[in-house]
C-alpha cells in the first residue's frame, strides 16, 4: 500500500520518481525510527551527528534502490530483491542510528506503571491486530490486480 502511495505521490514516472519516492520512505523510516528513541525515559540521550546523517542517508539511498527494483519491472524477482533491500535497509539505518547514539544514565528516579494488561493477551492482541491488517492488505492487492487484469467481480 505504501509503494501505491509514493508511486502516486512521485508521479510523473520520470527518472525522478524513484529518488522522490524514496526519499519518502527513507526520511519515513528514519522518523519513525528517531521518533521511537526519542520516547526512551530514564537516560539521556546524545546523538552524533555524522552517524546521524549516514543512518538518514542509508534509509534514503536503499529505499531508492528498492523502489527501483520492486516497481521497474515488475517480475517477482525484482519484487522479491526489493523487499529484501528495503528489510536491509531498515535495518541498517537502525543499527547504524544506534551505534551514533550514546545512553547517558541520570540519577533522577523513573517509576514505571502497572500494566492492566497480562503480557499473553497483549501479545495475541497485537498478533490478531497484525494478522487482520495482512489479511487487509492481500485482499485489496488481489483485488487490484484481478482489476488490472479485468478480472474484477462485484459482490453481487
Amino acid at each position: 500500500m505504501r509503494f501505491r502511495v509514493v508511486r502516486r505521490v512521485a508521479e510523473p514516472k520520470g527518472s525522478s520518481w524513484h529518488a522522490n519516492g524514496g526519499a519518502l520512505i527513507g526520511l519515513g523510516i528514519a522518523g519513525m525510527h528517531y521518533l521511537g528513541v526519542s520516547a526512551i525515559r530514564g537516560c539521556g540521550l546524545t546523538f552524533h551527528l555524522l552517524g546521524t546523517l549516514g543512518s538518514v542517508a542509508i534509509a534514503v539511498l536503499a529505499a531508492c534502490a528498492a523502489l527501483w527494483f520492486a516497481m521497474g519491472k515488475r517480475g517477482l524477482a525484482e519484487t522479491m530483491i526489493g523487499g529484501v533491500i528495503m528489510g536491509m535497509a531498515i535495518s541498517a539505518m537502525h543499527f547504524i542510528g544506534m551505534y551514533a547514539t550514546t545512553f547517558v544514565s541520570t540519577p533522577t528516579f523513573v517509576a514505571v506503571a502497572q500494566s492492566h494488561l497480562s503480557h499473553s493477551i497483549l501479545a495475541y492482541a497485537i498478533a490478531m491486530a497484525a494478522f487482520a491488517v495482512c489479511s487487509a492488505q492481500l485482499l485489496m492487492a488481489t483485488g487490484s490486480v484481478n482489476k488490472a487484469a479485468g478480472t474484477f467481480r462485484r459482490g453481487y
